[in-house]
């Protein structure tokens, strides 16, 4: 079959490409890995590379479709450099022998691209008057296309093999093979689509996981970790052959894996990461500046490094659903694991914004990491201290938002929080027009707007601080809030309603 040509040939073609560059999920690299799971639904594919022969390379039973992936909202394109790296692979790919079908690939979320035509794509290719094409045998032209993508940097890699085998009909070729395809939908949007073309496939018996949406969050959650995971390559792999059998994802196997890992109970932490996938997921076409985009990926990348350290067991679901729900009771440690995740699916929008609102934060105090600011030994609630930044408070919780009902989903929450050992001083509780005193020593949840001066706050009060100065909402993360002045003063800039 072509396909065991293809993996004869694939070795050679990794030769000069780098390595990943960036942690798995960032904005760009977490469309590649959505890319790579499409390729794996689609049924003529045997197999998928991720960062082998440039971002995705899929294998069919009859060719090989090698993809450029670009994410880049409402920015230009450079069709030249896609272009001639594109071409660069495939002029590899034919010179060392390969005879099955080469379809170069830029799958793309951006402003329009057009495919160049030819005197177009001529000009790109730089090529000086009068060159000469590389004669010799089989073995000769593979030596020859080693040693010119071996010497110099990319560009210059490009122009020796271009040099050296450029002809007009193979370029046409190209251009006739070569497909623009764009993902019109948003990260987030495309994410959720894959995920219900997963659940169509996945057929299971008593499927631990009834509701739709939440099967279908957790599948693509499942399929992109099980792409993700191929990166995590040996240290010192023997050879590009040993790394092609270590990154090669087998669609057979994709579908067995996901089908078994849906069978069962799902471990908290992986549930929960899914949600901070989620989370980052809706934020990654915000109009942040570059500094704060980098600093958002290195805040989702932490996020799951937390969560996957801390959070897999009940005493940290249990942490976990004290910070974010507003209901007056939250499973114990000691219940059943499945009535713990069901209560995660439940609390799934409050736990997402209560990354949002973690992640707001620190974006406006520069910070890159969740444990920054994180208060250890504290195991009732996520506790933060940002006495360092000019918060009066000690300890603080990060809450999700009340919604409806401010006063009885407060008092459930007092009721829950008078009982632990080391409580909030404050509450970052997005709430409208709830804001001010509160006392643990009552049992009714009273929010009194009374002198919001905090400086002799006593042990059984606490102030509820209602994050209006703090936005969230889609439209609203370009916008740097200075938390000093708003949220950590001791006066509130709203005054105070009951």
């Amino acid at each position: 079959m072509v396909t065991e040509d293809a993996e004869i040939y694939l070795p050679d073609m990794h030769i000069g490409e780098n390595r990943r560059d960036a942690a798995p999920g960032v904005r760009g690299f977490l469309f590649q890995d959505l890319l790579a799971v499409e390729e794996l639904i689609k049924e003529e594919t045997e197999y998928v590379c991720s960062e082998y022969i440039e971002d995705v390379c899929a294998v069919t039973n009859n060719g090989v479709r090698i993809i450029q992936a670009k994410y880049t909202p409402k920015t230009n394109l450079d069709i030249e450099a896609i272009t001639r790296e594109l071409y660069y692979q495939y002029i590899k790919l034919r010179q060392y022998g390969y005879s099955g079908d080469i379809i170069p690939v830029l799958s793309f979320h951006a402003d329009v691209a057009t495919k160049p035509d030819e005197e177009i794509a001529k000009q790109y290719l730089n090529l000086s008057e009068g060159h000469r094409r590389f004669q010799g045998t089989a073995a000769e032209i593979k030596l020859k296309v080693k040693e010119c993508i071996q010497t110099g940097i990319k560009k210059e890699r490009e122009n020796n093999l271009f040099a050296s085998f450029y002809e007009l009909e193979d370029l046409r070729d190209f251009l006739r093979v070569y497909k623009m395809e764009e993902v019109g939908e948003s990260i987030s949007s495309y994410r959720k689509a894959l995920g219900e073309k997963l659940d169509t496939l996945i057929k299971i018996d008593c499927c631990p996981v009834e509701d739709t949406d939440n099967r279908q969050d957790l599948l693509i959650a499942l399929a992109t970790k099980l792409v993700q995971d191929r990166y995590n390559e040996p240290d010192q792999p023997a050879d590009n052959q040993e790394l092609l059998k270590h990154r090669k994802v087998i669609r057979e196997d994709f579908f067995a894996a996901l089908g078994q890992a849906l069978a069962f109970e799902q471990s908290f932490n992986f549930v929960i990461q899914s949600f901070v996938d989620e989370a980052y997921c809706e934020l990654v076409d915000e109009q942040l500046s570059p500094d704060n985009h980098k600093r958002l990926n290195r805040l989702y990348v932490s996020t799951n490094e937390w969560v996957k350290n801390n959070l897999d067991r009940p005493c940290g679901v249990v942490q976990l659903l004290n910070t974010v729900s507003t209901d007056s009771k939250v499973p114990s440690e000691s219940d059943r694991a499945q009535n713990l995740r069901n209560t995660l699916y439940i609390c799934k929008d409050r736990i997402i914004t209560f990354y949002h609102q973690i992640w707001k934060i620190k974006l406006n105090l520069r910070q890159e990491t969740f444990e920054e600011c994180l208060l250890p030994g504290i195991g009732e609630y996520i506790a933060f201290s940002f006495q360092n930044h000019k918060d009066w408070s000690r300890r603080s919780i990060i809450m999700s938002s009340i919604g409806d009902s401010p006063r009885r989903k407060i008092q459930n929450v007092q009721k829950r929080v008078r009982a632990w050992n080391e409580r909030p001083q404050k509450w970052y509780l997005r709430s409208a027009d709830t804001r001010g005193f509160g006392d643990y020593s009552i049992d009714v949840a009273r929010i009194a707007p009374e002198e919001l001066d905090v400086a002799s706050i006593s042990p059984d009060r606490f102030v509820v601080e209602c994050m209006e100065c703090i936005g969230i909402d889609e439209g609203e993360w370009a916008k740097n809030e200075n938390c000093a002045d708003s949220i950590f003063s001791k006066k509130c800039k709203y005054g105070g309603k009951s």
